[in-house]
């Protein structure tokens, strides 16, 4: 009975879609398009329901909902931007030795900043499915239903098909729990601001070093250009393809990866597309590494030792190797 409610409830309220009222600094941008937030919010968010045990309430249990992006902590400077964006609701904490958290918790919040935007400029990746019920669940909290037992078990019912499902204590406590249909998302007509937001998340620029003999001056550089997404996004990182006109997929157990390794292409393709849509965060301090990479091949600085010596240095410091 419960499951035939919610799968109706789901179809009526998911076709309805609104429930509330110098070389380096043309690489970065200081302001937020609405669709690069929601392409990054694709890449690192989560939007979560806590069940939490309160013997003082009927239910026995507190429920918060929450929008969650949590970072590395050199990323502080991206998540301050994406506070700002969302009109400086929500909280940023340290979630970790190195990570940190920017959260909104606030059912009013939400409500009213959170879940408009993503209604306007909604989720492209299989996210949106999770998004989709959340909202179905922030609709009950809104109809207070979760001050009962039934309007918890409809909770349970759709939070059961979301990200990770129920764990075992919910499932003793609210044993035969029926979880609800998940949509399957499929995306189509890519916003060239989501897929920088998602590059900012998801993307990776690497410097490969093949070594044909002994001598530095033999050593030739590879650059490859990548993201990298679950395989259950497969459709969604082949149309990267189409967009970019280059590319291949490389697949590697439920990884699914789109890479770019043509220098002509890297050239031609890749850079101009950042030149368009600069990078937010702290990952644009690998990509004009990157660029300084291509400027040297192009040039054929790297057949010189100098020039091979440079690139060593730049590869030295790129990615996790950063200070």
């Amino acid at each position: 009975m419960v499951r035939t409610f919610l799968c109706k409830q789901f179809k009526k309220d998911i076709q309805k879609r609104n429930y509330f009222t110098n070389t380096s600094s043309k690489f970065i941008s200081n302001s937020l398009n609405p669709w690069q937030v929601t392409g990054f919010s694709d890449a690192e968010s989560s939007f979560t329901i806590t069940f939490v045990k309160n013997k003082a309430l009927k239910t026995g249990y507190f429920i918060q909902p929450s929008f969650q992006i949590n970072l590395a902590k050199n990323d502080l400077a991206l998540l301050e931007k994406i506070k700002s964006f969302f009109k400086e609701v929500g909280t940023i904490t340290n979630s970790g030795l190195n990570s940190t958290m920017y959260r909104v918790r606030s059912l009013n919040k939400l409500n009213n900043i959170i879940l408009p935007h993503f209604n306007e400029y909604p989720l492209k990746t299989q996210k949106q499915a999770d998004y989709n019920l959340f909202l179905l669940i922030v609709d009950l909290l809104n109809k207070k239903e979760h001050l009962t037992l039934e309007g918890i078990r409809k909770i349970l019912s759709i939070k059961a098909s979301m990200n990770n499902g129920l764990n075992e204590t919910i499932k003793a406590d609210f044993p035969n729990i029926i979880p609800v249909l998940r949509e399957n998302i499929e995306s189509k007509d890519l916003n060239p601001h989501w897929i920088n937001g998602f590059i900012e998340g998801e993307g990776s620029f690497w410097i490969s070093i093949i070594k044909k003999n002994n001598t530095t001056s033999r050593l030739t550089p590879n650059l490859v250009f990548q993201i990298t997404q679950h395989e259950r996004d497969i459709n969604l990182i082949k149309s990267f393809i189409e967009y970019f006109g280059c590319g291949r997929i490389k697949k590697e157990k439920s990884i699914v990866n789109f890479i770019v390794s043509n220098f002509s292409d890297i050239e031609n393709k890749i850079v101009p597309f950042f030149t368009n849509y600069p990078l937010q965060g702290a990952k644009a301090l690998n990509l004009i590494d990157f660029l300084k990479t291509v400027d040297i091949i192009k040039t054929k600085r790297h057949l010189t030792k100098d020039g091979m010596e440079e690139i060593l240095n730049i590869k030295a410091r790129m990615n996790r190797k950063r200070k």
